[in-house]
């Protein structure tokens, strides 16, 4: 297979297309998806993953999301080694409904990977390299992007 990066311990392929190339492969798999909590949640459902939803103006949210952030996944991820996969979910065109990166997911999935250790794909090391590379300014970034203006 070209695309399931199996010789590499985390890997990161797009949206569902990608999820279903790596899943075969993959100890772990995080779905990243930082402003559409909506499909998040039907993708992460609907293959049986647990979510754990917060009302906006909920302020127990916060602290909930501070305990689960980008560093504290990627602890959890550790034991599993090798095998991780994760997936920025990106958008759709809306008319052809194909694929569309959405900077904010690019940024999230580089933050988890940044925290992992052991070799990455090029795809998961070019999402690093992004994340490091906007990660002091990440909100200005959104809101200039056409996915973050979304």
């Amino acid at each position: 297979m070209f695309y399931d990066q199996g010789s590499f311990d985390i890997r990161c392929e797009w949206g569902l297309e990608g999820l279903q190339e790596l899943l075969p492969v993959s100890r772990a798999v995080v779905i990243v998806d930082v402003l559409s909590f909506t499909t998040s949640v039907d993708i992460a459902a609907g293959n049986g993953a647990m979510v754990f939803p917060f009302r906006s103006r909920d302020h127990s949210a916060a602290a909930y999301a501070r305990s689960r952030n980008a560093t504290a996944l990627a602890g959890v991820l550790r034991q599993y080694e090798t095998g991780i996969s994760i997936i920025p979910a990106g958008e759709r065109w809306k008319q052809q409904q194909t694929l569309r990166p959405a900077i904010e997911d690019l940024i999230g999935a580089g933050a988890v990977i940044h925290g992992l250790e052991g070799t990455r794909s090029p795809e998961a090391e070019t999402d690093a390299r992004f994340f490091e590379a906007f990660r002091d300014d990440p909100e200005s970034v959104l809101r200039a992007s056409g996915s973050g203006k979304e």
